[in-house]
């Protein structure tokens, strides 16, 4: 299935899907942080200033990490701006956006670890959201196959082709983490940090067996991606964390709070 990237045109301006998707993405996820840090107790004002500055270094973060790893994809500086066609790697989100809240807690004095927990639930399903984005863009489609699971788009020679839909294995994938941090929250009395930790974990699981099906990933040698090689790295790095937080929790003190 093809559709337009344009959603519509305005006094000669296009508007792409792509934006507009991302937009949603990012006012859904803000306003579950925001919902869940009520709930938590937290100033509302000021997890507002927290995700305002958290959402521009996450945009920064994805787009420098495309283009760090995709520099001969650009023949003019110009190009390296052009977001919305494209080109956002939610890794490079979600290291500017931590690395934001790091700095925002640190200023504040508030613990980051709390705010890093709120935050889980609301980057995950922003992300299920955004890879619609991905669809409308046509870009982050699999490989050929021939499974039951599988769509149409024409590729690059202008020939209809099968492929793995793997924007939506990952915003399934997604979305099941939403329902599996619910679900270890309200029964499994997850621990000051551990909701993070689990999400960093549950995103690197998945992001590692689906890279590989992926078309457009940039490559780490013949055998893997550098964002699978990511992902493992990210995922053991947390379940260390989980296991050290378990026995000594060692993010209660991190703050005021």
């Amino acid at each position: 299935m093809n559709i337009s990237p344009i959603a519509f045109e305005a006094g000669g301006v296009s508007v792409r899907w792509y934006g507009i998707i991302i937009a949603v993405a990012i006012i859904s996820g803000g306003a579950l942080a925001l919902f869940r840090a009520r709930a938590e107790g937290m100033n509302g004002d000021t997890v507002v200033d927290a995700l305002i500055w958290m959402v521009i270094a996450a945009l920064v973060g994805a787009r420098a990490y495309f283009v760090l790893f995709n520099l001969n994809g650009y023949t003019s500086f110009v190009d390296v701006f052009k977001v919305w066609e494209g080109g956002l790697a939610i890794y490079g989100a979600i290291i500017g956006g931590a690395t934001a809240l790091l700095i925002f807690c640190r200023v504040k004095k508030l613990n980051f670890w709390q705010f890093a927990d709120v935050c889980a639930p609301a980057v995950l399903l922003g992300q299920a959201i955004g890879r619609w984005g991905n669809f409308a863009n046509r870009e982050a489609y699999g490989i050929p196959t021939n499974s039951w699971i599988r769509m149409e788009i024409i590729d690059a020679n202008g020939n209809l082709a099968s492929v793995h839909p793997t924007f939506l294995y990952e915003c399934v994938w997604n979305l099941l983490g939403i329902a599996l941090l619910y679900v270890l929250n309200r029964f499994g009395k997850l621990r000051r940090g551990e909701t993070f930790l689990t999400y960093i974990a549950w995103y690197g699981l998945g992001r590692f067996f689906i890279e590989p099906l992926r078309a457009d990933s940039l490559p780490y040698g013949a055998d893997f991606k550098i964002s699978q090689i990511v992902a493992l790295i990210t995922l053991i790095a947390a379940v260390v964390m989980f296991a050290v937080n378990r026995r000594h929790r060692i993010f209660e003190k991190s703050g005021k709070k």
